[in-house]
């Protein structure tokens, strides 16, 4: 089941098979893909060839067909993520020009970060991100990739919000940058929810009230039906002053007795579908 789920890209309920850019070779897409795993979980330096090969299921010569070493199958798996990462956030204004309205936008570019259906995304940032510092490639991914060119796509996408007149102007660089690193700080919470860990935040409620925020700065003027759409209970004669505030405050109380509940619940249920050493995937 992991393998299968690696095997596809998907954003936005588009979806693209790994071993289209990779080969044709079902042996060499298992290798990539499994390797993918082992080197996010255990991390470059613990992982051997013999440890990819007994995973696959073949000898560890056999990875030498496809391979010529540990480095060579390192290489093929950032360009494939790095290739793929480009292709999200090209996906992601595609996707943002649909939209009517900005709120539509904004639920657009959290849409993926909230259904965390594509684990291959999960994943691979999360090997780039622990081995930045080892390899220079993986720092680049990281930083001008994910970062530096998601910041700058977003960007872009809030700054035709503005010039469309759906919105008042604002600091577009700075919220862009608070959404991507919001990104990653779900991705992490993620990997560990993968892990068989319990994440330090509730994933929904806490790209929720970013949204409301968002769409406060820019003085979104439907955020009344907004936040009756997302279950919210801002006050109507509150939005664009300090009730505001107030309203998603006593949203974080209730966030966080909820989170202690559900801390309790899956402290209770972590032995019960969590495998040592695999990852847990879910959907």
């Amino acid at each position: 089941m992991e393998t299968e789920r690696l095997r596809f890209f998907e954003v936005f309920g588009k979806r693209f098979d790994l071993s289209a850019n990779i080969s044709s070779n079902p042996t060499k897409e298992r290798i990539l893909v499994e390797a993918t795993v082992l080197f996010a979980f255990k991390g470059y330096a613990a992982v051997s060839i013999r440890d990819i090969a007994e995973k696959v299921g073949i000898t560890p010569g056999a990875i030498y067909n496809h391979f010529e070493s540990k480095e060579m199958l390192w290489n093929a798996i950032m360009d494939q993520t790095e290739r793929y990462f480009l292709l999200y956030f090209n996906i992601l204004k595609e996707e943002t020009n649909k939209a009517a309205t900005f709120g539509e936008v904004v639920d657009t570019l959290f849409y993926e970060a909230l259904a965390m259906r594509n684990h291959f995304t999960t994943l691979t940032f999360g090997l780039v991100q622990a081995e930045q510092f080892r390899d220079p490639r993986a720092g680049k991914i990281c930083r001008e990739v994910f970062l530096r060119y998601g910041i700058d796509s977003i960007d872009e996408i809030l700054k035709k919000q503005i010039e469309l007149k759906r919105c008042e102007a604002f600091d577009t660089g700075s919220v862009a940058g608070i959404i991507m690193h919001t990104i990653l700080a779900v991705i992490n919470a993620k990997i560990q929810e993968m892990q068989g860990d319990v994440p330090p935040y509730d994933i929904p409620d806490l790209l929720t009230h970013l949204k409301l925020l968002i769409l406060l700065q820019g003085g979104y003027s439907d955020i009344i039906e907004y936040c009756k759409r997302c279950r919210r209970t801002v006050p109507e004669e509150s939005v664009g002053s300090e009730g505001a505030q107030e309203g998603i405050d006593r949203q974080t109380d209730r966030q966080t007795d909820r989170q202690t509940d559900r801390q309790t619940d899956r402290q209770t249920d972590r032995g019960l579908d969590h495998k040592e050493g695999q990852p847990r995937l879910l959907a």
